[in-house]
């Protein structure tokens, strides 16, 4: 399945914005992306045809199996590399967050992918040296 870069976001801001629990609102969705409320519903029908979240998302916002999977890949990926915007490059938590899910909807899968390992390794290198 070929998943566009708005679809992404969106599925990374559920992800993030669910915390445990499974529902998850259109307007806490806008407020996390910055975007209008009309915006949302027409990406969630859009996530919603595509098998990516529950149908009926009236109430809030439920991702399917799938859409946990997807969501998942994608999320891992953005944590390291919000990491490495926060920790590293000292910016802002909400600069991190919108440049990390700017970042792994722009660049290809395989992009994210490698620089995320690298972050996650470069993580783990510091904690054993500070371990010792």
């Amino acid at each position: 399945m070929k998943i566009c870069s708005g679809q992404i976001k969106y599925l990374v801001a559920i992800l993030e914005l669910s915390n445990g629990s499974k529902n998850v609102r259109g307007v806490d969705i806008s407020k996390y992306l910055e975007v209008t409320r009309p915006s949302v519903t027409k990406m969630l029908k859009c996530l919603a045809s595509s098998n990516l979240i529950d149908e009926n998302f009236s109430y809030g916002v439920n991702l399917t199996d799938e859409g946990l999977e997807v969501a998942t890949k994608f999320h891992k990926q953005y944590r390291y590399i919000y990491i490495f915007f926060f920790n590293m490059l000292k910016l802002s938590e909400k600069e991190a967050r919108e440049q990390a899910l700017e970042f792994i909807s722009s660049f290809p899968i395989e992009t994210s992918t490698k620089f995320s390992v690298l972050v996650r390794n470069t993580i783990k290198r510091q904690q054993q040296k500070n371990d010792r």
